[in-house]
Parts: C-alpha cells; structure tokens; sequence
C-alpha cells in the first residue's frame, strides 16, 4: 500500500522538483538588465549580500548584483568586478563596496565602506566614490582609491577627480594624490614613483 502511493506521488515530486531546478539555475544563470556590477574574477573569499538579505553568500563567476547589493572580499582575497558603464573595479583584500543608486546615465555610485580598490577603463568614464573621509567624482580611466584607519587616499593615475568632503574640495589630475582625514579638507600628497 506504501509503496503504491510512493510510485504515485514520486512523479510529481520529481517534476516539481526539477522544475525548481531549473527555474533557479536559469534565474541564476541569465545577467538581468538591471546589473550595475559583474564579477570576473575571484581569488580567495569574496562574499556578497544582497539588498535585503541578512546572510553573506559565496561570489561567483559571472554573478550579477543590483543597487543596493554589497560585496565584500576577505584577508588574503581579491576580486575583480565589470561595472554596467563597461569599466572595471578591482578590490584588493580586506575591502567592502555597496552598489548605490544611479545619478545619471552612465554614472554610477560606488561607495567604499573599507579597504582599497583599483578603477581602469580604456575610456573616460563618469563615477562617484563615497568613502567615510571625502567623496570623489572621477572623469577618468584610472584610479586608486584606499581607506586607512584615518583617513581616505586618492591617487589618480589618468583623467581628473574632484575630491571633496564638509571641510573642502580639491581637483586632482593625472599623476596627483590627495590624502582627507575626517573633518579635514582633502590635500595633496607628493608619492614616488
């Protein structure tokens, strides 16, 4: 008797089953039009949270996130994440990023909660960086962002970052750093190459 209610319900488990299968790897799998963020690469323990959701999950190969997802990379990890203006974020160990709201086309708001982060794209584009000591919005290719214990540095290697918290701005082109501690205006720092 058992076992024929088995026979009779296991197809249906089965079907309901795979379907779920496939329905969440297909959600997984298809990038939707929304990503502002791609990973591309991933060394070490990098961990994402999505916008409101209180657990941390393993990132992925070509994992997607929206605004408001976090991600964050752990002692001995790096990764590298493809933003939807084509440009590329790499973040260096011990570092933590949200996904905020877009402002305009093809600006996007990165905000660094810890750590440090590398920007490299071939051609100019429009980012805004939030750190706890100064913001920054970049014109440019290539940067190199870090938050310290104290203070946040910049140093931008190509294009032009307008530096500025509640104490005052500051430009910075191509070859320039800045260092900006809290409730101190950000000022440029000489660094050897």
């Amino acid at each position: 008797m058992m076992l024929k209610k088995f026979r009779l319900l296991f197809p249906a488990l089965l079907v309901g089953f795979l379907t779920g299968i496939l329905f969440s790897t297909s959600w997984a799998s298809e990038p939707s039009e929304e990503w502002v963020g791609k990973i591309v690469s991933v060394q070490g323990t990098v961990q994402a949270r999505r916008m409101g959701a209180t657990h941390w999950a393993p990132v992925h190969l070509n994992d997607t996130y929206r605004i408001g997802d976090m991600i964050r990379v752990r002692e001995h990890s790096r990764a590298a994440v493809v933003l939807s203006n084509g440009a590329t974020l790499r973040l260096d160990q011990n570092s933590a990023i949200t996904f905020s709201s877009l402002e305009k086309k093809q600006t996007l708001l990165i905000r660094l909660l810890k750590g440090a982060a590398h920007f490299f794209s071939r051609i100019p584009r429009s980012l805004k960086i939030a750190t706890p000591f100064v913001n920054g919005g970049v014109e440019g290719t290539e940067f190199y962002v870090r938050i310290d214990p104290d203070q946040t540095f910049l140093s931008i290697f190509e294009g032009k970052v307008l530096a500025e918290n509640e104490a005052g701005s500051i430009v910075l082109s191509s070859g320039q750093s800045a260092v900006a501690g809290k409730g101190k205006a950000p000022e440029l720092r000489v660094v050897v190459n």
